[in-house]
């Protein structure tokens, strides 16, 4: 491992990579695999990093380089597997992965990255089967690595208490953030990015200050419903301020699970205002199920694609309550909608917000290449226009999707989602747009 500065290093680029600060960390590691060139998880870690900084290019070189070094190791190979998946090299990236999954041996964090990494390259090549089963595996082998305290009721136990809170009204004018949340995987990259082109908005990338805030006062889930006193309340909205960035721009706050902190959001901030964005279920559910996501208690239900849709149908419930509860202050943005018609969606959504429609925030994806990292699994499709790919795309693996939980959303909300197997005109092979 080292010792001295070499060891501090090597902790300091794991901390920032665990933290998602990616950026930040590629700097170190170039200087990392010229001081230590046969350094192979230094290697890894750079080629991976400059894959998610959409450095795609760049990735490539390095791998090569990597390669006329000599190194060969799983972890490389994994990552270049990634780079030719981006390049469109899918059988080439097949073959690499194929390689990954082979090693019975390896321990279970890589073969969960492995079979994550399968599942991307399988969807890509419309391999919808293995997409699928490879997905599901790597939420095998990722589950016992997951704190098993996490696996109790206490969250559905939380989404029933939240739709019995009810708002109270508040005359102030404190300065508030925007909200941006909803279902993972539903859309809310694709709006931020869309704000963030105009001038008149900075977006907070999933930095967890709400999060941190509801720490500061509660246990668990149950006690963010008890009183606050407007003491306490002005304590942690000065604390939420010194967390956000200094911006004479209007903050949106983005992270899309911070939806389960509404009380605190609303206790904190009486009059901000919330955009919630909303996706097909059996879409959104799928892609969430589907993702490789860092370890969080809020995100266990997407480790099982049933659990994964009982989550979109509670989170549902909690956001049609809050329409009702929270009126005037709250808008939902449908996906769909805003893919198809992203001009009349977005102008309505900055009558919303107060602010004039730029034709800049259609062009989204020029301001998002411009940007040094995008904190989001959908960081390699923000930097494309708009496509409806996305749409529908569950159909494709409609025969591997639990029928139980179908049959209980046609029940539920079959008069308002589409659950037919029909393919949609617009559907085509390809990744989402969220």
């Amino acid at each position: 491992m080292g010792s001295g500065p070499d060891r501090d290093i090597r902790q300091k680029i794991q901390a920032l990579l665990a933290s998602g600060r990616a950026a930040e960390a590629l700097p170190l590691l170039k200087a990392q695999v010229r001081e230590t060139p046969d350094d192979v998880l230094a290697w890894a870690n750079l080629i991976r990093v400059c894959e998610q900084l959409n450095q795609v290019a760049q990735a490539a070189e390095f791998v090569q380089e990597a390669h006329a070094r000599g190194l060969a190791h799983p972890l490389i190979q994994l990552a270049e597997a990634s780079v030719l998946r981006r390049q469109g090299e899918l059988v080439e990236a097949q073959k690499k992965v194929a390689e990954c999954l082979a090693l019975n041996d390896a321990p279970p964090w890589f073969r969960a990255s492995s079979h994550y990494e399968a599942a991307r390259i399988f969807d890509a090549a419309g391999q919808w089967q293995k997409a699928y089963e490879a997905a599901r595996d790597a939420n095998g082998y990722a589950k016992p690595l997951w704190p098993s305290a996490w696996f109790d009721d206490a969250l559905w136990r939380w989404l029933e208490a939240l739709k019995r809170y009810q708002p109270k009204p508040n005359a102030t004018d404190d300065n508030a953030p925007v909200f941006l949340v909803g279902y993972p995987r539903s859309g809310t990259t694709l709006v931020h990015q869309m704000l963030d082109a105009h001038e008149r908005f900075q977006v907070i990338d999933e930095w967890p200050i709400m999060e941190k805030l509801a720490a500061e006062v509660a246990s668990n889930w149950g006690d963010l419903l008890s009183p606050l006193t407007d003491t306490k309340a002005a304590e942690l909205r000065a604390r939420y301020w010194q967390l956000a960035p200094t911006s004479s721009a209007i903050v949106v706050d983005k992270l899309p699970l911070n939806l389960l902190f509404w009380p605190l959001i609303r206790r904190l901030f009486p009059n901000a205002k919330i955009v919630i964005v909303r996706r097909h279920p059996l879409d959104a559910a799928l892609s969430a199920f589907m993702q490789e996501f860092r370890p969080h208690p809020t995100l266990v239900p997407f480790l099982d694609m049933a659990d994964s849709i009982r989550y979109w149908l509670k989170l549902n419930e909690l956001v049609t309550h809050i329409e009702v509860t929270d009126t005037g202050y709250v808008r939902v943005v449908e996906y769909e909608a805003l893919v198809t018609e992203p001009r009349s969606t977005l102008t309505s959504l900055m009558a919303f917000l107060g602010e004039p429609f730029d034709e800049r925030q259609l062009k989204f994806y020029v301001h998002a290449r411009g940007q040094q990292q995008i904190n989001t699994p959908s960081y390699h499709q923000v930097v494309r226009p708009i496509y409806r790919s996305s749409i529908g795309r569950w159909r494709n693996y409609a025969s591997c999707l639990p029928g139980a939980s179908i049959e209980t959303l046609k029940q539920l909300i079959g008069e308002r989602w589409d659950l037919s197997l029909t393919s949609s005109p617009d559907s085509a092979v390809g990744a989402d747009n969220d």
